[in-house]
């Protein structure tokens, strides 16, 4: 019998503890999902004679979803639920549809296990390459490697060689995808086993990311500024990765630990999906950004804002703002803006009084970090601000590009200028490069 996942969400005590927090709405929907689900079970056990094993599967999966529902951190419950799925019916049609594809098939007939260096030496491998990257993160992660498999002969041979490689390589998965060891990365991860493997237990995980999501909406919406890849759009991002990629599983890692990931992500097909990441760069990831456009640096034309109800963009600090927009090769952002034509009345602003330094502080701002391009622009991965509220958040912005006119927008958010969320939208120059004008050293 198959059950709906997203049916297994209140079974059984504490499953989701915040019930009573979430909108009418989403708590009178997730009761009847819990009540429909108790009643199946019910069904089960009185008008169905299905085998005692089969009942007892099915109910070890509704609490291990149940707490995963919860908590997708949840190591252990997350762990018991792929083993209990591994040994299902819909488990072995996977195997049995990996074991007969034909670029996996030569890897399972040699029983394929190449040589796999320590992570020191993985990590002193030229900078860019899928060993150095992979090495920079597992020791980032204070991960291990897991030792190389002993065969058993618990299930078939082949069955066995594809647990014990997919297993091995799936941190070797993170990296290529470029995914974190995060809720959200981990939720990307299930949607790229899923579409790959077919896996069963992964197809479950998704259904507790997105049971998560929703009853952690109301939460997540109000806290000041996104801190995390929301879980819906890390699913859909590792399902799209999924479906787009050659069979991960086919390749032989080993004999390319010195080959650039970006080559590696150019011949598995997913680059330009990469570039659209709503993750940061990895730790040590030098892969060449699809963003040759944008790299440089950027003079600000002119700055406007709308409020809520606003129809018309208003301009502020000024008609000529000043402001240096900067996007560096290597993944690199920084953004200093200013109202033009300030002064003081005194020989500094630290020696400014207090009404002084906060009229200045109102007209400037600045904050740098990582960036990341998308499929609508790009996301400034703050690292540090003026606003210590900004320092650890995502701000994603919306980009359009003509000649060498950058227009920036950004839906309503916290503002220096407005008590009151609004939008902005900030136009940049190109400036030319400054190379020229450095002088050469005789």
């Amino acid at each position: 019998m198959n059950l709906p996942p997203d049916s297994i969400v209140r079974l059984g005590s504490g499953a989701i503890t915040r019930r009573d927090a979430l909108p009418t709405p989403a708590r009178r929907c997730i009761e009847a999902i819990r009540s429909s689900f108790i009643s199946l079970f019910a069904c089960i056990d009185q008008a169905f004679s299905m085998p005692a094993n089969s009942k007892s599967l099915l109910k070890r999966l509704a609490v291990d979803l149940a707490k995963l529902c919860s908590n997708p951190d949840d190591l252990d419950h997350a762990f018991d639920l792929l083993n209990a799925s591994y040994g299902t019916d819909v488990a072995q049609a996977a195997r049995n549809r990996l074991k007969e594809d034909p670029s996996i098939q030569p890897l399972i007939a040699e029983q394929y296990w190449g040589e796999w260096p320590s992570l020191s030496d993985l990590r002193s491998m030229p900078a860019g390459s899928l060993g150095h990257v992979y090495g920079t993160f597992m020791a980032s992660q204070g991960l291990n490697q897991l030792p190389n498999p002993q065969l058993g002969d618990s299930v078939s041979c082949e069955d066995t060689y594809l647990q014990h490689r997919i297993r091995h390589t799936h941190d070797i998965w993170h990296v290529i995808a470029g995914l974190p060891i995060t809720m959200a990365g981990e939720a990307a991860a299930n949607g790229l086993t899923t579409e790959q493997l077919r896996w069963p237990g992964s197809a479950l995980l998704i259904s507790a990311d997105l049971i998560h999501r929703v009853s952690e909406s109301e939460a997540s919406q109000t806290k000041g500024s996104d801190r995390t890849v929301d879980l819906g759009v890390a699913v859909a991002y590792g399902l799209s990765l999924g479906a787009r990629a050659k069979p991960l599983l086919a390749q032989r890692w080993e004999e390319g630990w010195e080959r650039p990931l970006s080559d590696w992500r150019d011949a598995l097909g997913i680059s330009d999906l990469i570039a659209q990441s709503p993750f940061p760069p990895l730790a040590g990831d030098r892969s060449p950004l699809p963003s040759a456009t944008i790299v440089g640096s950027w003079s600000l034309e002119s700055l406007t804002i709308r409020d809520a109800g606003g129809a018309e963009a208003v301009p502020i600090w000024g008609e000529q703002p000043l402001g240096q927009l900067t996007y560096t090769a290597d993944g690199r952002m920084s953004a200093v803006l200013c109202k033009a034509g300030r002064s003081t009345r005194s020989p500094s602003a630290g020696a400014a009084d207090v009404a002084e330094q906060a009229d200045l502080f109102r007209h400037s701002y600045g904050y740098a970090g990582r960036y990341s391009l998308t499929a609508a622009g790009v996301v400034h991965h703050v690292e540090v601000a003026a606003d210590p509220n900004w320092i650890g958040t995502d701000q994603h912005r919306i980009t359009h590009l003509e000649n060498d006119q950058l227009t920036i927008t950004t839906t309503a958010i916290p503002s220096v200028v407005s008590p009151d969320p609004v939008s902005y939208e900030a136009i940049w120059r190109k400036l030319p490069s400054a190379q020229a004008a450095i002088p050469t050293p005789r």
